[in-house]
């Protein structure tokens, strides 16, 4: 190698070893940035390939400067609009230009949006928009499609559609044999100087609860509660202002209440009458529950204002109107009960013992060829029941079950669930079939017949067995309460009325007042009203080569095709990190670090600076050699 090669050695290594503390100190300098992802500078040797074969080392070049991408330490903050990712993934950021972005640093603030007042977006220090999924029509998350986050600063109102009233009504109290839809009158209103709608005198005990109207604004509602003649029966009635009501009560002439030039009418303000329940422990065990017309005459004797509860519906309802405009608004009352589906009994016991020993009945896993009917006869092997009747909505259903002698009576039950749409079981020997779905049901066996495997009938064969009821007969309706007895109940006790609990799912509209997000991302609005309602949810984005992405400055990443293939998804499921909220990743630097590899480059700056010191006074020797 001649004396140039040492010289250009010497460069290559000052040169890089500049660029390697360049390196160390960018990272030193950026100790304190939030997101920042150090570097280090990669080495490789270079050849000179015109000594072959003998090749010769020509210097150092510098293969690449690599990131390194390991979590940094997190800092808690407090801040709300803060975030940092717990593992892998990268914030994405939009320009709004067509310009995507990856980063590190949550550390996220909301601005003023440009085009509307009514929401804020959320951005990134610098101004990028943080991108995630947005809602839907139904205000769920949407992810369909991702957009730039932004909260609403008002919360919309939500009429009330369900009221849990958890009341004790005493059980000392007088007995009265006047109704309580009787004693109201609703054409008395406070607004026209007229009494009250309804007198102190005339009820035992009141509670009242806020609804709100689809303005947000509330309304107040009153339950009033009274004896009956019966001891164990209690009346209530749900009413509300009588001067405000504004509900529809004739549908064909949409006459409303209080509208102008209409007289004022005794059922105004009743929105729901009914009667409550108890068995001798003072639990509540059913509800009635009437429309209260126009006229007031409820005539609960009647079916005319009986309430019937549709299917799957487990709560009677009542309307409420107080604007005056669109459809009634209606909303569940829960008294605190828990509704039963509607059974059909069979009417015979089917045995496993045979004439003249003690009764012992069926189960599900008894065997068909240990099974008898009442009068001791067994069925035989090929017999077919045929189970006639309908399913709880209405539908026809015939069911033939052919007898298998080695099968057990659970692949009856299994056939009538299927067929039927209900639960089938055997309890003491009776076949018992339950709907699946509370409320109205036409659940009903209306008959159920016996034929050998001849074809014979039981009708005209008298040895067929008739195993659960007698042929032709018709399935029994349960007598069973149509409510079970709850947890937490309304009750009717010794002790003084009050109110246990009062609960209604609406509310009106609030004012932003407070920022979060949760570990998978989820970004919530916190509002006046109380509400924490759900804004949108973080992306995240990685690449397969994490190294390939392109540095951008300001902590951030511009995706290039070395990067490999671009996945997105959202916190906490995937494979991506959990967020951390309140939080920042700071820098991965390890201080300590970047000084001894300082040191150590700067001892190997001077020596290639010496080389390169040694090789010019050699060539200096030579110059003057030359010249003698």
């Amino acid at each position: 190698m001649t004396i140039y090669g040492t010289f250009f050695n010497g460069y290559s290594g000052v040169s890089r070893l500049g660029d390697s503390m360049s390196v160390l100190a960018d990272n030193v300098a950026n100790l304190n940035t939030i997101g920042f992802k150090g570097s280090r500078s990669i080495f490789e040797e270079i050849l000179n390939t015109a000594t072959e074969p003998a090749r010769q080392g020509n210097g150092v070049g510098l293969a690449m400067i690599d990131t390194d991408f390991n979590l940094g330490k997190f800092e808690v903050t407090k801040v709300p609009t803060d975030m940092a990712i717990d593992g892998k993934g990268f914030f994405v950021l939009s320009d709004g230009a067509g310009g995507t972005f990856y980063t590190r640093n949550g550390q996220f603030r909301l601005q003023e949006n440009a085009a509307s007042q009514q929401v804020l977006d959320l951005v990134s220090a610098s101004g990028l928009a943080v991108q995630g999924y947005g809602l839907d029509a139904n205000n769920a998350v949407d992810a369909t499609s991702v957009t730039s986050l932004s909260l609403a600063r008002r919360s919309q109102p939500k009429t009330t559609e369900a009221v849990r009233l958890i009341v004790n009504i005493e059980s000392s109290a007088e007995l009265s044999d006047v109704p309580l839809y009787a004693r109201w009158d609703g054409s008395r209103t406070a607004d026209d100087g007229s009494p009250a709608p309804i007198s102190e005198d005339d009820y035992n005990y009141a509670a009242t609860f806020p609804v709100y109207d689809e303005d947000g604004e509330a309304r107040t509602i009153t339950v009033y509660f009274d004896d009956t003649t019966d001891p164990g029966v209690k009346e209530f009635l749900v009413a509300c202002d009588p001067g405000k009501d504004r509900r529809l009560y004739d549908a064909a002439t949409g006459a409303r209440y209080n509208d102008s030039g209409q007289p004022a009418m005794p059922g105004a303000g009743a929105l729901l009458y009914g009667r409550l329940r108890f068995n001798s422990q003072g639990d509540l065990i059913d509800i009635a529950a009437y429309q209260v017309p126009a006229n007031g005459d409820v005539a609960p004797d009647t079916a005319t204002n009986r309430i019937q509860l549709g299917r799957g519906e487990a709560y009677y309802s009542f309307a409420y109107n107080f604007t005056g405009t669109g459809e009634d608004r209606t909303a569940t009352l829960d008294f605190g009960t828990r509704a039963v589906p509607q059974a059909v009994n069979a009417t015979g016991r089917a045995l496993v013992s045979a004439p003249g020993k003690p009764p012992a009945y069926v189960s599900s896993a008894s065997r068909w060829e240990e099974v008898y009917d009442e009068n001791g006869r067994q069925p035989a092997a090929g017999d077919v029941i045929t189970f006639t009747g309908t399913r709880g909505d209405g539908t026809a259903v015939t069911l033939d079950y052919t007898v298998n002698l080695a099968s057990e009576l659970s692949d009856l039950l299994a056939n009538l669930e299927q067929e039927f749409a209900c639960v089938a079981t055997v309890e003491e020997g009776v076949l018992t079939l339950t709907d699946t779905t509370v409320g109205d049901s036409a659940l009903a066996i209306t008959s159920i017949t016996y034929r050998n495997a001849a074809g014979e009938t039981a009708a005209t064969n008298a040895d067929i067995a008739q195993i659960f009821a007698p042929n032709g007969s018709r399935f029994e309706t349960s007598e069973q309460a149509r409510f079970q007895i709850a947890p937490i109940t309304s009750t009717s006790y010794a002790t003084a009325s009050h109110t246990l609990l009062k609960q209604q799912d609406g509310y009106g509209s609030g004012y932003l007042e407070g920022f979060s997000v949760d570990a998978d991302g989820l970004v919530y609005g916190h509002y006046s009203n109380g509400r924490k309602v759900v804004q949108g949810q973080l992306v995240l984005a990685t690449v397969a080569n994490v190294n390939g992405l392109e540095r951008q400055g300001g902590t951030l990443f511009l995706y290039r095709d070395e990067a490999g293939a671009l996945t997105t998804g959202v916190p906490n499921a995937g494979g991506f990190g959990a967020i951390r909220g309140g939080a920042l990743e700071g820098a991965n630097v390890d201080l300590g670090r970047q000084f001894a590899d300082l040191i150590i480059t700067q001892r190997a700056y001077q020596a290639n600076a010496k080389s390169i010191q040694t090789a010019d006074a050699v060539y200096e020797t030579l110059v003057r050699m030359g010249s003698r």
